[in-house]
């Protein structure tokens, strides 16, 4: 049996892509099951009603306990390293889906519920080669490898936009483009404000509080997105708005400053410096007033991105294959 660990209520691209996991391990031949967790009571009786809504399409079993078995397999995702001295028998795989949220995550965890009970941290060091470790993003491979995990032990399974999304899109060049730069409030605000302020002939959209249709929507009538906030992996908005049709434009943080988690031409990419706000706002008109031709310099990345599911299966196969012996 492989479980894989997630929170019972949290809905975002973390949890869906561990329900994506599950649906294919077991679509594939393997015996898959979501264990879910709340703050510290784990496992937990099943999932909540937001698990149940949005991931319900992916039809993952889920189990009340574990049995700690050297047949077994857990898959825990970085921010719930707190579980791993619980088993002592079965296989631990560790799946970096983040970087930065694995240090936000370990730090208010520790602080909050272990330190005060006197426990050290090296009983919950992940940076050990007995672990099997998965990577989402080129990011936390090369983060891996400069914490002394060897090469051998790190395996590259990546993720993938929804089918739903990808059909929605298939259409992209057609829909009516408008003048519209859309941004993620959660991210980078501070310095994207900055940008807000200085060119104002556009409209500025936020992405928050939308539902999964709205947020089509926007993202296939715009022309830009930028994010230049901390990019923890492969992050699925950058994506979106990619295949909606978007041109993208980013900073230089976590995994924007390579060119194989955001294969975009290094033109698109700035560094959050003020000196650099005349440059991208140079870049940003050059795009809204250009936009057919700019959009071409994002075709391959959105063929890249149709691809991915195939991808993700293949690398599934492989991997499981191997270590569920």
């Amino acid at each position: 049996m492989i479980y894989l660990i997630a929170n019972a209520f949290t809905t975002s691209g973390g949890p869906e892509l561990l329900h994506q996991l599950c649906h294919h391990l077991n679509k594939n031949g393997f015996e898959a099951s979501m264990v879910y967790y709340r703050k510290l009571k784990f496992p937990t009786n099943g999932p909540e009603e937001p698990i149940i809504e949005k991931y319900g399409r992916y039809s993952c079993p889920y189990a009340t306990r574990i049995v700690d078995s050297p047949n077994n397999i857990i898959i825990f995702p970085e921010n719930t390293m707190f579980f791993l001295p619980k088993f002592k028998k079965v296989k631990k795989l560790i799946y970096w889906l983040s970087v930065d949220n694995y240090y936000s995550s370990f730090r208010l965890r520790y602080a909050k519920y272990y330190a005060p009970l006197g426990m050290r941290r090296e009983k919950y060091n992940p940076f050990k080669n007995k672990y099997i470790h998965c990577v989402q993003s080129e990011y936390a491979r090369l983060f891996l490898l400069s914490k002394g995990v060897c090469e051998q032990s790190i395996h590259r399974l990546s993720d993938y936009l929804s089918e739903e999304f990808i059909k929605a899109t298939n259409a992209e060049s057609s829909y009516e483009k408008f003048d519209t730069i859309l941004y993620n409030p959660k991210k980078g605000l501070e310095f994207t404000q900055k940008i807000i302020s200085s060119y104002t002939d556009v409209n500025w959209v936020p992405l928050i509080n939308m539902s999964h249709s709205e947020m089509l929507d926007v993202l296939s009538h715009s022309k830009v997105y930028i994010d230049f906030g901390n990019h923890p992996g492969k992050d699925r908005i950058p994506r979106e708005a990619a295949i909606c049709g978007c041109c993208i434009v980013t900073g230089l943080e976590g995994s924007a400053a390579n060119d194989i988690d955001i294969p975009i031409k290094r033109e698109y990419k700035f560094s959050s410096d003020l000196n650099e706000i005349p440059r991208i706002i140079k870049k940003l008109k050059y795009i809204i007033k250009n936009y057919e031709t700019c959009r071409c310099d994002f075709d391959s990345y959105r063929s890249e991105i149709r691809s991915e599911e195939n991808i993700f299966i293949r690398e599934t196969i492989d991997l499981f294959s191997k270590i569920a012996q």
